[in-house]
Protein backbone atom coordinates (compact mmCIF):
# COMPACT_ATOMS: atom_id res chain seq x y z
CA UNK A 1 0.00 0.00 0.00
CA UNK A 2 0.80 3.74 -0.71
CA UNK A 3 0.94 4.60 2.93
CA UNK A 4 3.19 1.53 4.15
CA UNK A 5 5.60 2.64 1.37
CA UNK A 6 5.41 6.03 2.07
CA UNK A 7 6.42 5.28 6.35
CA UNK A 8 9.01 3.02 4.76
CA UNK A 9 10.75 6.11 2.92
CA UNK A 10 10.22 8.62 5.81
CA UNK A 11 12.19 6.66 8.21
CA UNK A 12 15.77 7.37 8.27
CA UNK A 13 17.86 4.80 8.29
CA UNK A 14 21.43 5.03 9.88
CA UNK A 15 24.70 4.87 7.55
CA UNK A 16 26.01 2.49 10.33
CA UNK A 17 23.74 -0.37 9.34
CA UNK A 18 24.75 -3.19 6.75
CA UNK A 19 22.72 -3.47 3.67
CA UNK A 20 21.49 -6.62 5.49
CA UNK A 21 20.30 -4.46 8.87
CA UNK A 22 18.73 -1.78 6.91
CA UNK A 23 16.40 -4.44 4.84
CA UNK A 24 15.66 -5.97 8.25
CA UNK A 25 14.75 -2.63 9.67
CA UNK A 26 12.38 -1.63 6.11
CA UNK A 27 10.98 -4.93 6.66
CA UNK A 28 10.13 -4.47 10.24
CA UNK A 29 8.93 -0.37 10.15
CA UNK A 30 6.55 -1.86 7.07
CA UNK A 31 5.05 -4.50 9.05
CA UNK A 32 4.49 -2.17 11.76
CA UNK A 33 3.43 0.97 9.57
CA UNK A 34 0.45 1.78 11.61
CA UNK A 35 2.49 3.05 14.30
CA UNK A 36 3.86 5.51 12.89
CA UNK A 37 2.40 9.49 11.99
CA UNK A 38 2.70 10.50 8.63
CA UNK A 39 2.18 14.28 9.50
CA UNK A 40 0.73 15.81 13.31
CA UNK A 41 -2.99 15.53 12.15
CA UNK A 42 -2.39 12.05 12.37
CA UNK A 43 -1.20 11.79 15.80
CA UNK A 44 -4.24 11.36 18.35
CA UNK A 45 -4.91 13.97 21.18
CA UNK A 46 -4.96 12.13 24.75
CA UNK A 47 -7.48 13.37 27.00
CA UNK A 48 -6.57 11.49 30.28
CA UNK A 49 -3.95 13.48 31.59
CA UNK A 50 -4.49 16.40 33.81
CA UNK A 51 -1.74 18.80 35.31
CA UNK A 52 -2.33 21.12 38.25
CA UNK A 53 0.29 23.49 39.46
CA UNK A 54 -0.29 24.57 42.93
CA UNK A 55 0.64 27.54 43.11
CA UNK A 56 -0.32 29.93 46.39
CA UNK A 57 -2.45 32.67 45.92
CA UNK A 58 -0.70 36.12 45.80
CA UNK A 59 2.23 34.28 44.35
CA UNK A 60 4.20 36.92 41.87
CA UNK A 61 6.55 35.81 39.39
CA UNK A 62 9.44 37.82 37.58
CA UNK A 63 8.39 39.56 34.51
CA UNK A 64 11.79 39.30 32.96
CA UNK A 65 11.91 37.51 29.51
CA UNK A 66 15.45 35.44 29.53
CA UNK A 67 15.73 33.89 26.00
CA UNK A 68 17.37 35.91 22.98
CA UNK A 69 15.68 36.04 19.71
CA UNK A 70 16.21 32.98 17.73
CA UNK A 71 18.99 32.66 14.75
CA UNK A 72 17.80 32.68 11.22
CA UNK A 73 18.48 28.79 11.08
CA UNK A 74 16.54 28.42 14.18
CA UNK A 75 13.47 30.26 13.01
CA UNK A 76 13.30 28.63 9.35
CA UNK A 77 13.79 25.12 11.36
CA UNK A 78 10.93 25.76 13.85
CA UNK A 79 8.44 28.00 12.38
CA UNK A 80 7.41 25.53 9.75
CA UNK A 81 6.88 23.03 12.79
CA UNK A 82 5.06 25.39 14.89
CA UNK A 83 2.62 26.44 11.61
CA UNK A 84 2.14 22.59 11.37
CA UNK A 85 1.39 22.31 14.82
CA UNK A 86 -1.50 25.08 14.84
CA UNK A 87 -2.73 24.03 11.60
CA UNK A 88 -3.62 20.26 13.19
CA UNK A 89 -4.78 22.41 16.64
CA UNK A 90 -2.36 21.25 18.79
CA UNK A 91 -1.00 24.67 19.64
CA UNK A 92 -3.11 28.55 19.28
CA UNK A 93 -1.64 31.61 19.27
CA UNK A 94 -2.83 33.30 22.87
Amino acid sequence: PARVEAVVNTVRYGEQLTEAQCTTAQVLVAEFADVFALSLREVKPIDYIKFHLRIPPGTEFSKKIHQRPLTKPQHKYLFPILNDMRQAGITRFI
